[in-house]
C-alpha cells in the first residue's frame, strides 16, 4: 500500500526553493510574491498528500493535484517536475519527522535504562501513525535520499549496536539483521493497527516493546 497521509503536513519541516538575495532587502511587492511562490509549493504538497493517501501514486494525475491545490496545471510544473517528484517530496518529510521523533527519544533517555528508552521509541512511532494515519505504506517507497525504510533501519542499528558496545544488547546476534527484522516488523504492525485498531494503544506499545525487549537483551 503506497499511501500517504490525508492529515496536514505542516507541523514537518519545510523544503523551499532557494531564493536569491537577502530576503530583509526585498520590497513589500517582492516579499508578497515570494509569501505566494511558497504558499502555492505548500499548497500543491498538501493537496498531494492528501491525493496520494486516496488514490495512490499510480491512481493520482497532475491535474487532480492541480485542482485540490486550486492552480492551474501549468503551475504544477513550475515547482515540480512531475507527480513522483512530488511524491518524493511527501515521502521525505515524513521521513525526516519520523527519524527526528526517534532521535529525540534517543538523546533523552539515559543509557542506563535501555528497556524505558525502546518502549519511549515504540511509542514515537505509534504516535506518528496516529498523527498521520495511512502513512505507513510510503516506508517502502524510495524517497530523494533513499529507501525510507533502510533510514530508520540504519538508525535503529546504530543504536543497537551503541547499546551493545555498552553492555545492554547480546552480543551473539548480528546488529544488522536484528535492526532490519525489528525495523519491518514493528512499520508491518503499525500498517496492521493503522487499518484494523483491533487492540488498544497502551497493548500495541507494551507487545512491541517486549517483542524488542526479548530478542535483544543479554540473558541473566
Amino acid at each position: 500500500m503506497t499511501h500517504v497521509s490525508s492529515l496536514s503536513l505542516m507541523t514537518i519541516r519545510r523544503t523551499t526553493p532557494d531564493i536569491e538575495g537577502d530576503a530583509s532587502t526585498l520590497t513589500t511587492a517582492a516579499k508578497g510574491r515570494l509569501l505566494q511562490r511558497e504558499s502555492t509549493r505548500e499548497a500543491l504538497i498538501q493537496a498531494g498528500a492528501r491525493s496520494f493517501a486516496e488514490h495512490g501514486l499510480e491512481g493520482v494525475k497532475v491535474a487532480l493535484v492541480a485542482k485540490a491545490a486550486g492552480v492551474a496545471n501549468g503551475t504544477f510544473y513550475l515547482y515540480f517536475k512531475n507527480k513522483e517528484e512530488l511524491y518524493r517530496e511527501v515521502v521525505n518529510r515524513l521521513t525526516d519527522d519520523l527519524a527526528r521523533r526517534v532521535a529525540v527519544v534517543h538523546e533523552t533517555y539515559e543509557r542506563d535504562a535501555p528497556d524505558e528508552g525502546d518502549r519511549a521509541e515504540v511509542a514515537a512511532f505509534v504516535d506518528f501513525v496516529e498523527q498521520y494515519p495511512n502513512s505507513i505504506g510510503a516506508f517502502w517507497a524510495d524517497g530523494p535520499n533513499g529507501r525510507p525504510m533502510e533510514i530508520l533501519a540504519a538508525q535503529r542499528e546504530a543504536e543497537l549496536r551503541r547499546m551493545q558496545r555498552d553492555g545492554t544488547v547480546r552480543t551473539d546476534i548480528d546488529m544488522k539483521v536484528t535492526a532490519r527484522a525489528e525495523a519491518y516488523l514493528l512499520m508491518a504492525s503499525l500498517n496492521w493497527w493503522d487499518e484494523t485498531r483491533e487492540v488498544s494503544r497502551e497493548v500495541l506499545v507494551a507487545s512491541l516493546s517486549e517483542l524488542r525487549r526479548r530478542g535483544t537483551r543479554p540473558t541473566p
